[in-house]
């Protein structure tokens, strides 16, 4: 989740405060799309 700015998880974007439950990848790739602070929690 990008607490500011604007990423891309695996091809979707994410905007500030946008929320994603990701599984059964494996490979994440993060891309930012403009200056961004992202929270990352492992809820395994």
């Amino acid at each position: 989740m990008p607490a500011v700015g604007a990423i891309e998880v695996n091809g979707v974007k994410l905007d500030t405060r946008d929320g994603a439950a990701i599984r059964d990848e494996a490979v994440l790739r993060v891309t930012a799309l403009e200056d961004a602070e992202v929270v990352l929690v492992d809820a395994g």
